[in-house]
């Protein structure tokens, strides 16, 4: 059986937040802003869950662009001995696919693409149904009526390859009447970048975003754990049959089966996720895009005068930064400088 990556990882995610968060959400009552010693009482709950074997990865939470915790929890290799670091890197799942927005943001801020677009405009192989009515707009809210990949083969990174499977599948729902979780349609925002930015997508991403913003260990295109310096092996349960049974559910009820090591099974990013980063690279990633006025929210007519952030938006960004600006300079401390994704 085939495990869902969105899933499994996804899921996994969930499941720590939700265990691990109900310390902080105590004091969170009590306070509106949790204490140093509340990201202490945090920590030593996240140890204590390692210890127990019902987590393991990293953590990292920022204020204000500084981490206020950050640190690893239990094995990266069990096999091997290898414990998380700061530095392991992970399968980041479908959070690749915030990499994929910011790749069309920054072609509708060059007025190379406009969310308003059908997808006709830009790609071929779509029956006009589909293609004179589906928007750019349409893949990046999941509201296009496209579902998920033909084959869940997520060792599959080529887009073109993808895209033969997915024209010849119809869509489930009317374009932009209801909201339905789509990786076909990141993998078409994925087809629209190639064809848009005239480079294979991995490409277009190191260059227009890993580089700009510092994420020097961040990856894309096929991977496989065991081969990969540094990464975290997954892992799930299987019965008797070789069934995946699958995730601890929400109240920490953990179903039973044999746990297995996935660290050999050829795995790969594309524009719907997938991609191996860690928890460093994804501040940066977030730095880049709200260090600056220009990389909140600063208004960019598209070149069909479609929907684009709203003037006020980014006036009022601006305004918040030049006022942060001020009180670093009063206080006597330089004002941070991070690379800019968005125009």
């Amino acid at each position: 059986m085939v495990v869902s990556r969105r899933a499994f990882v996804g899921g996994a995610l969930l499941m720590a937040l939700a265990a691990a968060g109900r310390p902080v959400a105590r004091a969170a009552a009590a306070a509106a802003v949790p204490s140093r010693e509340d990201w202490r009482a945090f920590h030593a709950y996240l140890k204590e869950l390692a210890a127990a074997g019902k987590f393991s990865g990293a953590v990292l939470v920022a204020k204000n662009g500084q981490p206020v915790l950050n640190n690893a929890y239990g094995m990266a290799d069990k096999a091997g001995n290898e414990v998380n670091t700061l530095q392991t890197r992970f399968c980041i799942g479908s959070m690749g696919k915030m990499i994929t927005g910011v790749a069309v943001a920054q072609l509708v801020q060059r007025g190379k693409v406009s969310f308003q677009d059908t997808i006709g405009t830009y790609v071929k192989g779509f029956p006009n149904e589909i293609a004179d009515t589906v928007t750019v707009h349409h893949l990046l809210t999941h509201t296009s009526g496209m579902g998920e990949v033909p084959g869940n083969n997520h060792a599959q990174t080529d887009v073109d390859v993808l895209m033969k499977e997915i024209v010849k599948q119809p869509l489930t729902s009317e374009p932009g009447t209801k909201m339905q979780y789509s990786n076909a349609g990141y993998i078409v925002l994925g087809a629209i970048i190639e064809q848009v930015g005239k480079q294979d997508y991995a490409d277009y991403v190191r260059k227009h975003i890993l580089t700009p913003a510092r994420m020097h260990d961040t990856f894309l295109g096929p991977w496989t754990p065991v081969k990969v310096k540094r990464m975290a092996h997954p892992y799930a349960l299987f019965d008797t049959n070789g069934q995946w049974v699958g995730m601890p559910t929400m109240d920490g009820t953990t179903p039973e089966g044999e746990l297995r090591d996935l660290g050999d099974q050829p795995d790969g990013a594309s524009p719907a996720g997938g991609a191996i980063s860690t928890v460093g690279d994804m501040l940066k990633f977030a730095q880049a895009l709200q260090g600056t006025p220009a990389a909140q929210c600063q208004a960019h007519p598209d070149r069909h005068g479609g929907q684009g952030a709203r003037p006020e938006q980014g006036q009022q960004v601006r305004l918040w930064l030049q006022r942060r600006a001020a009180q670093r300079r009063a206080r006597g401390r330089p004002q941070r400088r991070h690379p800019r994704l968005l125009e």
